[in-house]
């Protein structure tokens, strides 16, 4: 879980586990953003890994210690709530400007995970650039922005908008444009990313290219 003091709000990756009644239990994660205002809730958004939930695993990996709140994450390294913001802006920034392979070094680590996966900074780069060869015009605006100076934690809602000219997660172009989000949540270390977890709105997207959700 991640705290934002300035906000105040804070993002959270959850582990769900369902058990359906003529089936095996399966499981499948989530990340939550939380708003508040005078101690009360006053937003709540969350997006779901629709095709981890389609797929029924079993176990779905843990969230490390390491990514927890803990006071023995700051380092020489650390940086405040607002650099780690700008770090973050200059990040995609990078990725709207096509200036990953060139400029992701400064950004991450040499190995990193996504989603448990571990991968060099190379294997890295397709997950975004795959998209934008995909998606014509493809735009992550950040629009909501959490940090966490104790933890040097980021998260992020991103809308991203463009026209799909190429199949891409599963779903054929139609000709329209489209939006949907993914909530992302990264932990830095030595002051670049390492570990990221993410999930996206997979159906929604598929909805509009006219592809139903299984």
């Amino acid at each position: 879980m991640l705290v934002d003091a300035d906000t105040p709000g804070i993002a959270a990756r959850l582990i769900n586990r369902v058990t359906p009644a003529a089936s095996e239990p399966f499981e499948y994660q989530e990340i939550v953003f939380a708003n508040f205002a005078g101690n009360l809730l006053s937003a709540w958004q969350t997006v779901r890994d629709e095709d981890g939930y389609r797929n029924r695993e079993t176990a779905v990996p843990t969230t490390p210690s390491s990514f927890s709140a803990l006071p023995s994450r700051r380092t020489p390294f650390s940086t405040s709530s607002a650099e780690l913001k700008s770090f973050y802006q200059s990040y995609i920034k990078s990725i709207n400007d096509k200036t990953m392979s060139r400029e992701f070094d400064i950004f991450c680590q040499p190995v990193l995970k996504h989603n448990d996966r571990e991968l060099t900074i190379a294997e890295y780069i397709p997950l975004i650039s795959d998209s934008q060869d995909a998606i014509e015009g493809l735009h992550f605006d950040i629009q909501d922005l959490f940090a966490d100076e104790e933890t040097q934690q980021i998260a992020a809602r991103l809308e991203f908008t463009g026209t799909p000219v190429k199949e891409w997660g599963g779903a054929r172009p139609n000709g329209a444009p489209v939006r949907f989000h993914e909530h992302v949540m990264y932990q830095l270390e030595q002051g670049k990313i390492s570990r990221v977890w993410s999930t996206i709105e997979m159906d929604l997207y598929r909805k509009q290219m006219g592809n139903d959700a299984v």
